[in-house]
This record gives structure tokens, sequence and C-alpha cells, in this order.
């Protein structure tokens, strides 16, 4: 089995920053006509979009009480670029596309759990360094930016430590996105210095600096979420067993009414994507 996961969120973001100056729909096709290309791309027999959206709320997870934890995130913003979030999920699912969310996790531990729960080979679509660490012989990091297949056997081309020590250099870094803070004086040469001889030089380092760099590493750590919060697990079981049915029909409904043209007058190719019924093809366009 070939299992496509999709940081939905991550490409929300990116989706939004290329056609904010456009309308609602303009970000809706170029969300839609991205996953399409990563389809086509990795050929997966499922795929998965994996959203920040908690399906709990008024709980702080583990890493939210670190008080800078991602404050330097733009509220005004999160609400921008979550406006069409309802309309993609109810087209991604019409697609067949399985959405899961955290309970009051974060898309990065659902994607982890996804990375250890699945057999057969799964390939996350991320621009966000943190699933680096995920990477194994059954698991790949696909960067769209970049247009890179992180594997097991190129990992070290790319980043500057080996797999084994890349939770341990993040964790001394820190993660600017995140906004977790480094060991102060600890830049990439010296943090990769410390990762690489980590076991003879961790308890030679002052106790502030010991104890900051394991609170890092708990946040970085993608294994860290259900050892915090093992309740989560239940959630993602059962989301897990929630299989998608494809409704082409109601997608391209959907499409039209939303005026989304070029997908209505492509959708030939949009069924060969994903694999549909193309008997009903023709009532469906108006042919």
């Amino acid at each position: 089995m070939r299992y496509l996961i999709i940081d939905a969120t991550n490409l929300l973001y990116r989706t939004w920053h290329v056609t904010r100056e456009a309308d609602k729909k303009v970000l809706i096709f170029s969300y839609l006509r991205s996953i399409k290309s990563y389809v086509n791309r990795f050929e997966p027999d499922v795929c998965y979009c994996v959203s920040d959206k908690r399906l709990i709320r008024g709980q702080k997870n583990f890493r939210r009480q670190n008080e800078d934890y991602k404050q330097n995130r733009d509220k005004g913003l999160w609400t921008q670029v979550h406006e069409a979030e309802e309309t993609l999920e109810q087209l991604t699912t019409h697609l067949g596309i399985v959405n899961m969310f955290p309970g009051i996790l974060e898309a990065d531990d659902v994607i982890a759990y996804l990375c250890r729960t699945l057999g057969g080979i799964k390939t996350v679509v991320s621009t966000d360094n943190d699933m680096a660490q995920l990477v194994s012989s059954s698991v790949h990091v696909y960067s769209p930016i970049k247009k890179i297949l992180i594997t097991l056997d190129n990992f070290q081309e790319h980043y500057p430590v080996s797999l084994q020590n890349y939770i341990t250099y993040k964790s001394i870094i820190g993660d600017v996105s995140d906004n977790i803070k480094g060991l102060p004086g600890y830049g990439k040469v010296k943090a990769k210095k410390l990762a690489e001889s980590f076991q003879e030089e961790f308890t030679k380092l002052p106790d502030d600096l010991q104890q900051l760099q394991k609170n890092n590493m708990n946040m970085v750590d993608l294994a860290q979420g259900l050892v915090f919060h093992p309740e989560e697990k239940q959630i993602y079981d059962e989301q897990l067993k929630q299989k998608s049915v494809p409704n082409f029909k109601q997608f391209m409904s959907m499409c039209r009414e939303l005026q989304l043209y070029g997908i209505v007058h492509d959708a030939d190719a949009w069924h060969a994507v994903f694999k549909l019924d193309l008997n009903s093809l023709p009532s469906i366009i108006g042919v």
C-alpha cells in the first residue's frame, strides 16, 4: 500500500500566501490543484489531509504550557487563512480523501501517528522541517517548495546532521517558526558539534542549558505528543476507522456552485487522478 499524508494546514498557509490578493475561489482552486499534483506524482492508494483544527476546544496541550510557543504567529492572519477551511474539507472528502484532526494536540502529532501506524510506504508532504524526524525506511518526506524527496538514503545530503542526531540538533538550535528558543550561543556549527558528541558533552553544559535542552527536546520530538496526552490515540484510532467514500457528483456540484470552472471543464482529469466512476461523468458536467 502507498499512502500520501498531506500537512493540510501547511498547504493552506502556503496557498494563501500565493493567492491572498485574489478571491476565495482562487485559493480553493489552487489548494485542490496542489493536492492533485501530489496525487499524480506519488499515485497513492489512500490520501490523508491532516489539519491543525482541534476537535476539543478550551484545553491546552503540553506545548501550549510554554507561554512563548508560537506567540510569534499573527492571530488575525490565522482567521483569514482559515475562512475556506470547511469548504476545502467538504471538497476533499467528496474526492475520497480522509481528513484527520487532533484532539488538543497538532497536525504534526497526527502525522507522526499515521507514520507509525500505517503499513506500506508513507509519503508526507510538508515544508515543515519537523517532518524530517519521521523519515525511515518506510517514510519519505516531500518538500513541495524545494521539490525534493527526503529518504533514509539521502537524508544527510539535505540536513546538517544524521537522522539519528536530528531531533537533538533541533532541541539545541531551537525553532524560529514555532518560537522555540535555542541554547544561547549555539549557532548551526556549534549545535551540530554538540549534537554529534551529545553523550559526552551534555553533562558539561551549565544546569540551566541542560534544562532548556530537555524542555526543547519534549517540544520538538513528535513522539512526545502521545506520551503527554495518551488519550489522543483513541481519537486518532476512531478517525482512522472512518473510510471516506468518494462522491464525485457532489464534488462537481460544489465546484459548479463555487464557480471553479478550471475543475468543471477538466473533470475527466480529476476522475483519472482519484480513480472514480467514469460512468457518471457525462451527466455531471452536462454533456
